[in-house]
């Protein structure tokens, strides 16, 4: 159990600390199965970044009441994206990679939530497990569709005693062309566990998913 100690903020005990990094190891290497399964080609490099991001590099879409904005030069990063982009076109610059590529990180994110009941909370200081896959525009395999069935295999394998189900978003992000979310039935309702988005705002000519 987690202990809450202000509303959107948790304690994590020994046992949840041990299903993170189960969830961790397992979701990356199935992870990683799924794509070179797809393409052997895919070059993987996992980071990790910095709680602070500098207030220029925070998406737009974030108005100030969203996010922790520390002082006019630093926030704490509502997002795990604009760090794993910024990696991913030094990758590309400094010749160590070409697409396809995959940037992975988990690390922490922080919003600005309203207060709510334990039961509907969204936390205000939380973890993200994200992939971007990064690859030519022009590629005529459909990573995007075929990465978000293996998905959703991969999710009821993990928790075959669930309900689990795969829709399209009903909150299209302004960069997505198309995004799916996996969702897991939990007591009375469903929860989303897993959004991938086919993105098309990586600042150079590829596109990348997840």
């Amino acid at each position: 159990m987690k202990t809450q100690y202000s509303n959107g903020l948790v304690v994590y005990n020994e046992s949840d600390l041990l299903m993170r990094r189960f969830l961790f190891d397992t979701i990356t290497l199935q992870f990683e199965k799924i794509v070179k399964g797809m393409n052997k080609s895919f070059s993987f490099f996992q980071i990790e970044s910095s709680c602070l991001i500098p207030n220029e590099l925070i998406n737009s879409e974030y108005t100030e009441d969203k996010y922790f904005k520390v002082d006019e030069e630093y926030s704490l990063k509502p997002e795990t994206t604009p760090a794993s982009y910024d990696y991913a076109k030094s990758v590309f610059s400094d010749g160590e990679g070409l697409p396809p590529i995959c940037v992975y990180q988990m690390s922490k994110s922080f919003r600005r939530e309203d207060d709510k009941t334990s039961r509907h909370m969204r936390l205000k200081e939380f973890y993200q497990l994200e992939f971007q896959c990064i690859y030519s525009a022009n590629t005529k395999d459909d990573y995007h569709t075929r990465v978000c069935d293996a998905v959703l295999e991969m999710f009821t394998r993990l928790f075959p005693e669930r309900k689990i189900q795969k829709i399209p978003s009903d909150r299209i992000p302004h960069y997505s062309e198309s995004t799916i979310d996996i969702e897991i039935w939990d007591e009375d309702r469903w929860m989303e566990v897993c959004s991938m988005s086919l993105r098309n705002d990586f600042p150079i000519t590829y596109i990348q998913s997840m």
